[in-house]
């Protein structure tokens, strides 16, 4: 073959475009990016990037159609007349703009696109282009590299293709559509993934959805490009470096689009890939290489293709010592150069880059290129835009190598290729892995429809992949198998998946025999289906089972990263994980730390924890020098100069605290910003073991204060009685004197009486030693408030419900942060009002709002929480001081804007202990119950009842609505139409006996109601809050029929015509929301009897300790 020239790419980067930063001195590219014809093959196959403005157009929803059925709507025909104004820059989603709104992340990437994109589900798009003339005779495809929806391609006006993944690549044969050297209309139909969920049943997706990203986005999300390729050609290439047996090996397919048989010769020649980047942030993800010298070459090949046929031939060449190993350490890449001739005229040239390594498994080991490698890895979500270039796994595996790690699993869904591509580069071993992510309980197990689309994306992920030397093996699938046993519960599902699991190990072996590490993270083995073992968020006990298994172990994902609360994390750093996100991330530094301590203890050949790309870096406050407000649209990095046919994004805008990386963006910030996670994790992954470090310990706890007992002495009250403040001392079992009598004084801060008196005793109480305790001051009582106090207050505005304790007092006693830490017990802010004036300056500050606002990290969505947190600690905020006490003449005055905590047992306890600190008595056998509805053992022994109700028949019965079904929150005695409701209690055998409530009426079929409220520490009904999540059953014995509603929804029912015996039933999984829930029960007589007994069943008995329960729902703040 004719050796071709030494090929050049020039860096693609700096001063390459007029695409620059606004906000900074550096002219960078967003997406420095190649096409896929790489200069090589040029001129023998051509290419046109179609990416630009495009012309939108949405579609509305059909009328009367219904989501999540399983059948999605029709595209209706485009209107040429039509296309909104504003045209969309492919590649983008048309609604880019949703994805992660919140008050985290600022991903408002497009603000030129109107804010009804946003819920646009079906859109049509359309773009012109001129096919140069000399393309004459190719054969053209229009190719996309990825569309999340359902694709309907037209060329013309005519259809030359459907696609429904949302991540593959695919290509649309449009020659015949064609008209060369004129103007030609593309158009795309996408109709949403959303169109496709079916909810009838188990899970709503049925096809690889991936996570968050493709969740909430809809269009072109990829590159879309004008190919034109000899109609004689290589179509495929697999190169397989088969390291042991000193042999490279080809697997090629040669098409032939002619209506001839032709003869071909196919030459090989491997030449050395020189990278020229350079490794500054600026330029150093930008493509620059070169080819270097030849470095061997293949025996030239011969074949006959028939007519519009493929032919598949296989050839090799020796290798002895010609080509450099492939490692993390030394990514050594080549390049292979495959010449297509047909009667000595060159008709076609394809290009692919490999690496010269093999994996393999030995036993329990792992290696590469023949000895043990282990594999210290990273895995995170897709989070769009600010990952859809190079520079984002430039600096990601930058973060990684800077940690001593070497491997990366691009999660839960196929990310763009350049990922690979930078990866090979630079020396970062790839997991593969599918969109079947279960995490969030959506696959749908239960339709055949999802195992073949599940198929035939695994098919098309491993060819797209398989000639990446970083790629070191595939993963199938992400807890599948502990969503089908813990989270769905449908035990039955779990044969089919097993039976898929083989099928998909085969399906990898079929197409790439060259890597045996096959997996499911999170699926153990998948009951001996996978070559590895890999486990998620195991104990020392799960780790010690998994590196027994027989096969290569290792872990994808481990710690409390992602999900771990304050009060969580405190078991590794106590306090200080209260007091910021710097305390929390110590916390988990020592976490982790012990972690990947005991995955390489145990000879785990993949250690990780979760994660290092997002969780131990800090977002990044792009663009945005005042962080003290929230962002706006003037903040962040600006590009301007669209380029039209231009590969890769071109964003608008990059807003603050979207990324965790910043490679080039905004030259006034780092690359990133380690919390110390990472340097716990850097320290962790050492060469030849976990290295000292200051979190390879826990810190000792410091001791507690301690005070000598005070005496209790009587307290007495002022107040107008126009607050809640009688009711709350009543739940804190404190009883006042009356006023004259105490030593101690509660003043009223709602309901202050304007006295001459008030002032009086405010005076006699500090002369003689008491204490006067402002309980809530609000805005509207402070001029009275100030009027008996001797020093003036004054009180912000500000809300919170985690708090820190200050200076050492015998107020506060031994209480602590994680005593006044009320967020992952009320939802309701724990105080309004700060205290603040010349009270709080000459006082001493005993307590005040935690500057880190916890709510906004616990039980959050992944995509906000960590942007979000942060964004609290930023953003200013009024003083938030809620407990300050001041000494004055012979006593103190202490002044306390706590609220709506009594609801809490911990919220009562704060309070109890700070009264008896002072010397008020607290006498808990007086304190008034609200009323539980459940007792200890988990029974139903309470509850507010209403009744009389019915039908003439059972349908009537069942589908009368005397009450608002989904919407009332009963309390006693409120009017339910011609009746009322109570408080009712069980009789001795635990059930509510209608008959003798003296509820039955004329109706055939009467009905009772049944409300009450159960209080859960934790969510059950987000499957991403946290791993290890408990089960809680509702389990009711019914005379006869019910219908069953939580929080409004209707989550069960049972209605029966003619059955006599009394029904038992269980409602599996009850799916509470932290906090507050409320259970409506809709009984139905059919016979005599009429009753409704009821209990708790869970797993976790610990957990059912933790509920409360009440007759009545919290009130309104």
């Amino acid at each position: 073959m004719k050796d071709p020239r030494a090929f050049r790419v020039p860096t693609i980067g700096r001063n390459m475009s007029t695409s620059t930063v606004s906000t900074s001195e550096a002219a960078i590219v967003f997406a420095p990016q190649e096409g896929l014809v790489k200069l090589p093959e040029q001129p023998y196959r051509r290419e046109m990037c179609l990416n630009g403005r495009w012309q939108f157009q949405s579609v509305a929803l059909p009328e009367g159609w219904v989501a999540r059925q399983g059948i999605a709507p029709e595209l209706c025909e485009v209107d040429q007349g039509g296309w909104e104004s504003t045209q969309i820059k492919i590649p983008s989603p048309w609604n880019v703009n949703v994805f992660a709104k919140s008050d985290g992340p600022d991903n408002r990437t497009y603000p030129s696109y109107p804010a009804e994109w946003e819920e646009v589900e079906m859109a049509w798009m359309q773009r012109e282009f001129v096919v140069p003339e000399d393309w004459a005779g190719q054969k053209l495809f229009v190719h996309f590299e990825a569309v999340c929806g359902f694709a309907e391609v037209y060329v013309n006006d005519q259809k030359v293709g459907e696609h429904f993944d949302l991540f593959l690549p695919f290509d649309c044969d449009v020659t015949e559509q064609i008209k060369v050297g004129e103007t030609n209309t593309l158009r795309v139909g996408v109709r949403s993934p959303r169109m496709f969920e079916d909810a009838t049943s188990c899970g709503h997706r049925p096809f690889p959805g991936g996570s968050m990203w493709a969740q909430e986005i809809a269009g072109i999300w990829q590159d879309v490009y004008l190919h034109a390729f000899s109609p004689v050609r290589v179509s495929d290439v697999f190169v397989k470096p088969l390291v042991s047996k000193g042999q490279l090996e080809l697997e090629i397919e040669v098409t032939n689009d002619t209506d001839k048989q032709v003869n071909v010769t196919i030459d090989g020649l491997v030449k050395a890939w020189l990278n020229l980047a350079d490794d500054s942030r600026e330029t150093g993800a930008a493509p620059n290489w070169a080819l270097g010298d030849d470095a061997l070459s293949f025996d030239q090949a011969s074949v006959s293709v028939e007519a519009n046929a493929t032919v598949s031939i296989t050839v090799e060449t020796a290798v002895k010592d010609e080509l450099l190993f492939w490692t993390p350490d030394t990514p050594n890449l080549y390049a292979l150069l495959l010449d297509v001739q047909i009667d000595d005229k060159l008709a076609d040239r394809k290009y692919e880059r490999f690496g010269w390594r093999e994996w393999t498994i030995e036993g329990n080991k792992h290696l590469l290129n023949g000895k043990p490698y282990e594999l210290k890895g990273d895995s995170w979500h897709c989070l769009g835009v600010t990952q859809m270039t190079r520079r984002y796994p430039w600096a990601w595996y930058t973060a990684i190598k800077e940690a001593n790690g070497n491997a990366a699993r691009p999660h839960a869904q196929i990310y763009p290729r350049f990922f690979m591509e930078v990866a090979d580069e630079m020396g970062i071993a790839i997991l593969s892995e599918t969109a079947n992510w279960a995490s969030d309980g959506g696959p749908k197990f239960d339709t055949e429809v999802y195992w073949e689309r599940s198929a035939e994306h695994l098919r098309g992920l491993v060819k797209r992949d398989r000639n990446h030397a970083s790629v070191y093996g595939w993963s199938t699938c992400n807890e599948n198998r502990p969503v089908i046993v813990h989270v769905m519960r449908q035990a039955d599902l779990l044969p089919r998946q097993i039976k898929e699991w083989y099928r998909w190990a085969e399906i990898v072996r079929e197409l790439d025999p060259t890597r045996p590490w096959i997996t499911g993270d999170g699926e153990e083995d998948g009951e001996g289906a996978f070559s590895a073992t890999v486990g998620h968020y195991g104990d020392d006990n799960m780790m010690s089972k998994w590196a027994d298994c027989g096969k290569p172990w290792g872990i994808g994902e481990h710690s409390m990263a992602y999900y771990g609360t304050p009060s969580q994390v405190s078991k590794f750093n106590g306090l200080r994980a209260y007091e910021s996100m710097q305390g929390r991330m110590e916390g988990l530094a020592v976490e982790v730390y012990d972690l990947i301590r005991m995955q390489r203890k145990r000879d785990a050949s993949y250690v990780s924890v979760f994660n290092l790309a997002w969780y131990s870096l800090q977002p990044l406050p792009l663009g945005m020098d005042d962080t003290s407000h929230a962002p706006t649209l003037e903040d962040g990095v600006h590009f301007a100069d669209y380029v039209e046919n231009k590969p890769g994004y071109q964003p608008e805008r990059l807003g603050p605290y979207s990324a965790t990386l910043n490679p080039g963006y905004d030259p006034n910030l780092p690359l990133f910003k380690p919390w110390p996670m990472w340097e716990a994790i850097r320290d962790a992954n050492a060469d030849g073991g976990p290295a000292e470090s200051q979190w390879k310990n826990a810190p000792e706890p410091a001791a507690l204060p301690e005070y000598p007992d005070v005496e209790m002495k009587p307290v007495e009250v002022l107040s107008n009685g126009e607050s809640s403040l009688n009711s709350e001392l009543n739940m804190l079992g404190i009883t006042p004197v009356e006023v004259g009598m105490g030593h101690h004084l509660i003043i009223d801060g709602q309901s202050t009486p304007e006295t001459n008196l008030a002032a009086a005793r405010v005076r006699i109480i500090l002369e003689e030693g008491g204490t006067v305790f402002v309980w809530s001051p609000i805005p509207e009582a402070l001029d009275t408030i100030n009027k008996i106090l001797p020093t003036p207050m004054e009180l912000t505005n500000r809300e919170a419900t985690s708090f820190l304790t200050h200076e050492s007092s015998s107020t506060l006693g031994q209480l602590t942060h994680a005593d006044v830490y009320f967020c992952e017990v009320q939802k309701d802010s724990a105080m309004k009002h700060g205290i603040a004036g010349d009270f709080a300056e000459r006082g001493k500050v005993l307590i005040s709002a935690c500057n880190t606002d916890w709510p906004r990290w616990n039980k959050v969505s992944e995509t906000i929480k960590a942007s979000s947190v942060l964004r609290s600690e930023h953003e200013a905020k009024e003083s938030g001081h809620v407990l300050v006490e001041l000494e004055s003449g012979k006593g103190k005055i202490v002044a306390c804007s706590l609220c709506n905590i009594t609801s809490t047992e911990q919220g009562t306890s704060v309070l109890r202990t700070i009264f008896t600190n002072i010397g008020i008595k607290s006498d808990q056998s007086k304190i008034l119950a609200e009323g539980s509805a459940f007792d200890t053992n988990g029974r139903l022994r309470r509850a507010i009842v209403a009744g009389g109700f019915g039908g003439a028949t059972m349908r009537a019965a069942s589908q009368g609505e005397w009450v608002p079904e989904t919407s009332i929150r009963p309390v006693d005695k409120m009017p339910a139409g011609e009746h009322t409701w109570f408080k009712s209690k069980t009789d001795q055998l635990g059930v509510f006996d209608f008959n003798t409530m003296g509820m039955k009426g004329k109706d055939d079929f009467p009905v009772a109601y049944v409300s009450f409220w159960i209080w859960s520490p934790r969510p059950l009904d987000d499957l991403l809050a946290e791993p290890d999540m408990p089960q809680l059953d509702l389990m009711l014995s019914v005379d006869n029929s019910y219908m069953l509603w939580l929080n409004g929804e209707k989550i069960s029912e049972e209605i029966r015509e003619a059955r006599p015996v009394r029904g038992e039933f269980c409602i599996e999984a009850l799916q509470l929301k932290t906090g507050w829930n409320h259970f409506l029960v809709k009984v139905i007589e059919s016979h005599d009897e009429w009753g409704l007994s009821a209990s708790l069943k869970t797993s976790d008995q610990a957990f059912l300790d933790k509920l409360k329960s009440s007759l009545e729902g919290p009130q309104e703040s």
